[in-house]
């Protein structure tokens, strides 16, 4: 079985965009980045906010990232199957593993399997050999690049085996797939 993996947040949506947003939403301030808002707002203040987003269903209504959805049906039409992975707490929120699920489904995210929790890692290097990953945070993409191609979308750092990319075009062109792009817009306008 070939597979990629995908993470949600950061690639399948736009966080951190989708967490200052709220923090925008609830407070009023605005921040352009997580650590403008860590050194602005009480430590005590930003994980009550965090406790919040995470609890309160707010995550079922993240926008997703242009292009997120055609490209899970790319990977199904040319053999891959997408195994998306997250580091959300689903252990300490006992909504967030049904509010990520309802998310996926209600926007058509296609996958096959779906992995929670920070011990992400050697997980993926015991159970699945991926054909590449798709990862927002450069500390991550060093550790996979051990084992795997990665896409650090949004990145600008290349390294071996890490190629920043600011779309899934890019991935889509990197390795030739044009022909199943054609393919799922010709089913589309059926």
């Amino acid at each position: 079985m070939a597979v990629a993996f995908i993470d949600i947040d950061g690639v399948l949506n736009e966080y951190p965009k989708t967490w200052l947003d709220f923090i925008k939403e609830k407070t009023g301030l605005h921040f352009s980045t997580l650590d403008e808002a860590k050194e602005n707002l009480s430590y005590k203040i930003y994980i009550e906010l965090k406790h919040e987003y995470r609890s309160s269903g707010y995550k079922q209504s993240l926008k997703v990232r242009k292009g997120a959805a055609e490209f899970l049906k790319i990977l199904n039409i040319v053999g891959i199957d997408p195994v998306l992975y997250t580091s959300r707490p689903v252990n300490n929120y006992f909504n967030l593993y049904m509010d990520t699920i309802r998310w996926l489904e209600k926007n058509k995210l296609d996958f096959k399997h779906i992995i929670f929790g920070k011990e992400i890692i050697p997980f993926y290097q015991i159970k699945f050999n991926p054909i590449f990953i798709v990862e927002d945070e450069f500390e991550y993409a060093k550790i996979f690049s051990k084992f795997s191609l990665v896409f650090l979308y949004n990145g600008n750092i290349e390294r071996k085996n890490i190629i920043p990319v600011k779309n899934f075009n890019q991935i889509i062109e990197f390795f030739g797939w044009n022909h199943a792009r054609n393919q799922l817009e010709k089913s589309d306008s059926l």
